[in-house]
């Protein structure tokens, strides 16, 4: 499960054309009223108060479900009590977005993931492509950790969840609308760098683990379990998803989870209080940051704020 974590941060700023499936077809007007009006909620809410200052913190998903809206009534509302929206990165800035992947995703000329796996593992890999129809060459581009982001996010897609419509990038339409400023907690490069960290060869291993994941159903059904909690706003079940990850014995987990989730969750904590501090503001970050004892909130609790789940 630790590899939703990576492609679920990248979600739409994937590049590559043979991830990406038709634009998802836009709600209609009035499905969204009937859902806003619904009180259904989504994702997990926080408000948080220390003195004079106030403001939201908001749990997304990087990917959504056809159909769904994936903000709730709560949001909008908190949306309208705030000056500013911050969010991890803002993944609409699609120019920036390619320039990173160009950046770190690719290998240098004269060299491709063909150099970096064994001949029996290269066989196994053209065995997965072929299924999915994915182009030989365009794979073989990529470094491993952006191959098996990318794959996770294929079978997503094929599994009916986009990337258009996370809540994150939601959001960022609802601000420009609104015409508040949308601000960023973290930089795209701080981002790949924690994504892109391993050795080529740790990296190889953890793409052949996910091939066999996918393989076995096991990344899919994880995926679908996460979304299923997120959707419900089960902070329960969400709990539970950061357990597993945790309670994962294999090394390539446990980086996971110290440097993807709980290595940014101080960092995230600090620039969220900074920028509470200059205006009230609604930050929005994954929710598996809002989850377990060393999340975002327990960090914010650390520095004075009152936090309330809405």
């Amino acid at each position: 499960m630790w590899r939703l974590v990576f492609a679920l941060m990248l979600g739409s700023n994937l590049q590559s054309s043979w991830a990406q499936t038709a634009a998802a077809s836009p709600i209609a007007p009035a499905e969204i009223k009937r859902q806003l009006d619904s009180g259904v909620r989504h994702g997990l809410l926080f408000e948080l108060k220390r003195g004079d200052q106030h403001g939201w913190l908001y749990g997304t998903m990087h990917v959504g479900k056809p159909g769904v809206l994936p903000i709730d009534a709560e949001v909008m509302r908190a949306v309208q009590q705030v000056k500013a929206i911050a969010v991890e990165v803002d993944i609409t800035d699609s120019a920036r977005m390619q320039a990173a992947v160009r950046r770190y995703a690719y290998y240098p000329s004269g060299r491709t993931l063909a150099d970096d796996l064994s001949s029996d593992d290269l066989r196994k890999l053209d065995a997965w492509l072929a299924t999915r129809g994915i182009p030989r060459e365009s794979a073989l581009a990529l470094k491993p950790w952006m191959l098996g982001a990318t794959l996770v996010i294929v079978e997503a897609q094929r599994s009916g969840l986009s990337a258009e419509l996370g809540a994150d990038g939601v959001l960022i339409g609802i601000a420009r609308a609104a015409q508040k400023p949308v601000r960023e907690i973290e930089t795209i490069d701080e981002q790949f760098d924690v994504l892109a960290a391993g050795s080529a060869k740790e990296q190889a291993a953890d793409l052949m683990e996910l091939i066999g994941s996918l393989q076995s159903g096991e990344e899919l059904s994880e995926l679908t379990t996460l979304a299923q909690a997120w959707l419900a706003a089960d902070r329960a079940g969400l709990e539970a998803a950061l357990d597993r990850l945790r309670s994962d014995p294999r090394a390539s987990a446990q980086r996971s989870v110290d440097q993807v989730i709980i290595g940014r969750n101080r960092r995230m904590a600090e620039r969220i209080d900074a920028m509470l501090q200059r205006e009230p503001t609604l930050a929005a970050v994954g929710a598996l940051h809002l989850v377990g004892d060393q999340s975002v909130l327990v960090e914010l609790t650390k520095r004075g704020w009152t936090i309330k789940p809405r």
